[in-house]
């Protein structure tokens, strides 16, 4: 394994993960919540246009 230095170290098997690093994934996930926030704002807004049609 390399790190950010370039420097090449050994570790144990037991600390590989498979699954991707925190780094990698945090700035995805906060794009999905803001899609997901856009979402739900767009619904809320869309539920208070139809609701204040029916009135």
């Amino acid at each position: 394994m390399k790190d950010s230095s370039g420097r090449t170290a050994w570790i144990p098997l037991k600390q590989l993960s498979t699954e991707p690093s925190l780094c990698s994934r945090v700035p995805d996930l906060e794009n999905q919540v803001k899609t997901l926030t856009d979402k739900l704002t767009n619904i809320d807004n869309t539920w208070n246009q139809r609701t204040a049609e029916m009135q």
